[in-house]
């Protein structure tokens, strides 16, 4: 069956004041209009789970409540009716394979009440990943050596048990079953099980997630992170196997061979994208954990328009794509150069305010991008 084209706005609720889009859940509701008038159908958020950490919200406490200091559950119940209400879909940015060690998941495990990390003695199978020396970090409160690929505050869910799959199955059904037909799934670091498991096969989880899922609804998209180089020839799968069993998996390896494309002079009509994936992919300008595009593509509007044609007019047409929120209002920022509060900086009320009275803004460029997008493609 082939999925929906999704047309994203990638938005980024803060839990700190000084940094994200919009701060709420409330504030990301009264800003729908805005979103939908530039033709978006969707919006993407960062997790409004429960969470331990101050800005992205990645450490998971509770997969059941509402951060407060995004909102409450009667918040989000709201935007859901106002989503339904456009026709637009929200995508739960959700940890389907690590949490939190605040969560009460990891509180119960060190009292030995549940199977759902893996603690060592000693670093067994142990190996580098793209983003740390080890898969293993030492954790006092345990004495053991805990599987955390991205570090020890945020332990990787031990996949291969079943109670973990029920517990997982269970949320994911808490949430999607409020709304199963405006509901999607960004499936953070997906890839990442992985290493929880004794032969690195992050597949059969991935099977069992998306199964759960169609048990729900088929048509709920799940867009999974995997982000590690195709040319990473020492795993024994790749990015194709992983979108083959989600349906749709983020193509960092076409956005940025575009944007290196464009960096490097080539003309609209000698632009490509290499249709490597089987099934839906969602291209990007640029998301919470890189630069922005505009940054990248040396602060020339020209060449941001480029991109942004590119990655709409020679898609597929069950490809989706999702522009970062300030796109339209040509915010810079170099992860690199900066701290990453700079490519999640605030964008006030003020701002989109200003950017719909510019008519030379981004933000009639990508309305009109989307709107004769769907002309051509003949979607209503």
């Amino acid at each position: 069956m082939s999925k929906k084209r999704l047309y994203i706005y990638h938005t980024f609720l803060s839990r700190r004041k000084d940094l994200g889009h919009f701060h709420s859940i409330k504030d990301l509701t009264n800003q729908l209009d805005y979103i939908q008038e530039m033709g978006f159908d969707s919006v993407l958020t960062n997790p409004i789970f429960e969470s331990a950490d101050d800005s992205h919200g990645y450490h998971i406490k509770n997969f059941y409540e509402i951060d407060h200091r995004l909102g409450t559950m009667d918040d989000f119940h709201n935007l859901l009716r106002e989503l339904e209400k456009r026709n637009m879909s929200l995508i739960l940015d959700i940890t389907l394979n690590h949490c939190s060690d605040q969560s009460y998941y990891y509180k119960d495990f060190k009292q030995g009440k549940n199977d759902f990390f893996i603690a060592r003695d000693y670093p067994e199978n142990d190996r580098a990943t793209n983003i740390r020396g080890s898969i293993y970090e030492w954790k006092d409160d345990l004495k053991k050596y805990v599987v955390a690929p991205f570090g020890g505050m945020i332990p990787a869910l031990n996949v291969q048990s079943q109670n973990v799959k029920n517990e997982m199955k269970h949320v994911l059904e808490f949430w999607l079953r409020k709304s199963p037909n405006h509901l999607h799934i960004r499936g953070d670091a997906i890839f990442h099980n992985s290493w929880a498991v004794d032969n690195f096969d992050g597949l059969p989880y991935c099977r069992f997630i998306r199964d759960v899922i169609n048990n729900i609804n088929p048509n709920i998209q799940i867009v999974g992170e995997v982000w590690f180089d195709m040319t990473y020839h020492d795993l024994k799968y790749t990015p194709i196997e992983y979108n083959r069993i989600l349906g749709n998996t983020f193509d960092f390896y076409n956005v940025f061979g575009l944007v290196n494309q464009i960096r490097e002079g080539r003309k609209y009509e000698d632009l490509y994208i290499d249709a490597i994936y089987p099934k839906s992919v969602t291209l990007f300008s640029c998301n919470h954990d890189c630069s922005r595009i505009a940054s990248m593509l040396d602060n020339d509007r020209e060449k941001v328009k480029m991109y942004l044609k590119a990655m709409i007019e020679k898609t597929r047409d069950d490809d989706c794509i999702s522009i970062y929120y300030g796109t339209e209002n040509d915010m810079e920022g170099l992860l690199w150069d900066c701290s990453d509060s700079v490519v999640r900086q605030n964008y006030s009320l003020e701002d989109m305010a200003r950017v719909i009275k510019d008519k030379n803004s981004l933000f009639y460029y990508i309305k009109d991008l989307i709107a004769k997008d769907k002309e051509r493609r003949g979607i209503k």
